[in-house]
């Protein structure tokens, strides 16, 4: 078995270098890869934004607050997301894999609105 070997390096653009060795899927068994569950998130205990002004004659749902609120707060985050680029090499007369990845960080503003049908998502998108 192949210790996993890690290296980093870091550029003036702020690029991240990693890369490793381990050994290559047919190597492992099954039962040793697991993956965590996904799990999806609620907004439903976030807190509300206040009432926007000119929305008096049909004012916003509290489930519509809150996602608003949310996307308030993607637009003021300084978070930068990370872009990410994989390539791996395998070499199976040794029974290893190697891996390189190198990351970069970009400011991203918006998200993605997954409300139930009807909570107003296209008319916060086409809202300028």
């Amino acid at each position: 078995v192949v210790s996993a070997q890690k290296a980093s390096g870091s550029a003036s653009s702020g690029c991240i270098f990693e890369w490793r060795v381990q050994p290559h899927a047919n190597q492992i068994s099954p039962a040793s890869a697991s993956f965590p569950k996904l799990r999806l998130t609620s907004n439903k205990k976030d807190g509300a934004a206040s009432q926007p002004p000119n929305f008096t004659k049909f004012p916003l749902r509290p489930e519509q607050l809150r996602s608003l609120s949310w996307m308030l707060s993607q637009e003021a985050s300084d978070a930068p997301f990370y872009e990410e680029e994989v390539a791996e090499g395998i070499l199976p007369s040794l029974g290893w894999r190697t891996e390189g990845r190198v990351r970069r960080p970009v400011m991203v503003r918006g998200g993605i609105i997954a409300d139930e049908v009807g909570y107003g998502e296209f008319f916060f998108i086409a809202t300028p």
